[in-house]
């Protein structure tokens, strides 16, 4: 009976006694430590996925910024804003009287460079100058535009006659300002 008392103390109260210290002391040793390993891991990744979002974010901001430079000047250059809008200018076959450039404006976040062009063309090329500024790679704003049409000496019942343009059109003597900005970065 002595044995069978020992045995079943043993069996119930100190067999599960020990079981669960055995078992915490594994969870305390193995388990526990590869769980803090883990955490460490996951928490190391997390930290690789924002610093990989935040160089994305990066790479992006810094794509939309040469694009941006691109469209812009990088200086308060005038000579930049006169080569770009005479070669325009140019290529539709009108004729450059005058380039005046302007004072350049101060502004909170960027500084406007303006010129002053006459020129001389019929209106279909005009409107192409315009709609090629417009398309320009570069940022370009007309800002002022008038006209006045050219007469010469001819046989009319006035004493003169409306000039005709390379493309069969009127001659017309335009003024323009055209403007563009310098960001302040």
């Amino acid at each position: 009976m002595i044995i069978r008392n020992i045995y079943r103390k043993f069996h119930f109260i100190i067999f599960p006694i020990a079981l669960g210290l055995i078992l915490g002391l594994f969870y305390k040793l193995v388990f526990k430590e590869n769980m803090d390993i883990i955490e460490r891991k996951i928490t190391d990744i997390e930290k690789k996925q924002k610093a990989i979002k935040l160089y994305g974010e990066k790479v992006k901001l810094e794509t939309e910024l040469q694009q941006l430079t691109k469209r812009f000047p990088h200086s308060s250059d005038l000579g930049w804003l006169m080569a770009n809008v005479t070669a325009i200018t140019k290529k539709e076959g009108m004729e450059i009287l005058t380039i005046q450039p302007r004072p350049i404006v101060k502004e909170n976040f960027y500084n406007k460079l303006q010129i002053m062009l006459e020129i001389q063309g019929s209106y279909s090329q005009m409107g192409e100058t315009v709609a090629d500024m417009d398309n320009a790679e570069n940022y370009f704003q007309i800002d002022s535009l008038s006209v006045k049409p050219i007469y010469i000496q001819g046989e009319s019942k006035k004493g003169r006659v409306e000039a005709a343009a390379g493309d069969g059109n009127a001659l017309l003597s335009w003024q323009v300002k055209v403007t563009t900005i310098v960001p302040k970065l």
